[in-house]
């Protein structure tokens, strides 16, 4: 009688254990869930870009970077701006994304150059015009005034270094810009934690001990 107590007080308590450990899931999932969206919305909100210098003297932008739980991927990216119909446009499954930056760049300033006289004909009269080539190794700009009118074409390129460093929990993106009078004025990261593997789950062990126990009381 002794014996059969024992084994199905063992079978009882693994039972117990095993909804305890299932409860207390449910109720970390569902925390999870409210702090993830809150850290994404946040993020967004606040001003996310931080500016220093470096010892070389050079601008580095620190972002925002929060980590969220794959299964809350979908609403992340919608809260941190990411359009689902645009990165389907682009190719990108967004259920394969395992990180996102999103940054907005702007760049300022001033030049000078010379005009070059210049003439052409057309079917009935000559034509003076006047034009200009223009670069600063980031934008490049080239084009003609012909009769007080200005047609010109544009180019713009700059590096962009993005290094994402992790310490502890916390997530840091520094974006590098090659061009001195480029600036990051807003940006934010999302890194996605990936789902937690099967033989991870605390219901898994909870009904290996409960297996266990009542093998061991047998």
């Amino acid at each position: 009688m002794k014996q059969l107590l024992k084994k199905y007080g063992i079978l009882a308590i693994g039972l117990f254990v095993l909804v305890l450990l299932t409860f207390q899931k449910c109720h970390i999932n569902r925390l999870e869930d409210a702090n993830d969206l809150q850290k994404v919305e946040l993020s967004t909100l606040q001003d996310s870009v931080v500016a220093y210098t470096s010892k070389t003297g050079k601008l580095t932008y620190k972002l925002t970077s929060v980590e969220v739980d794959r299964d809350r991927l979908k609403k992340s990216l919608d809260m941190a701006g990411f359009d689902i119909k645009e990165l389907k446009e682009r190719d990108v499954k967004w259920r394969n994304i395992t990180s996102a930056l999103k940054a907005e760049l702007a760049t300022a300033g001033s030049g000078s150059t010379t005009l070059h006289d210049t003439a052409f004909i057309n079917n009935t009269d000559t034509i003076r015009a006047a034009s200009f080539n223009w670069n600063n190794r980031y934008l490049f700009l080239s084009g003609s005034i012909i009769e007080k009118k200005l047609d010109f074409t544009y180019k713009y390129k700059t590096g962009i270094d993005i290094i994402n460093t992790r310490k502890g929990k916390n997530n840091r993106v520094s974006v590098f810009l090659s061009d001195p009078n480029a600036i990051v004025t807003t940006g934010n990261s999302i890194t996605i934690r990936q789902k937690v593997r099967w033989y991870e789950k605390p219901w898994l062990w909870g009904a290996a001990g409960l297996v266990g126990g009542y093998l061991i009381a047998k």
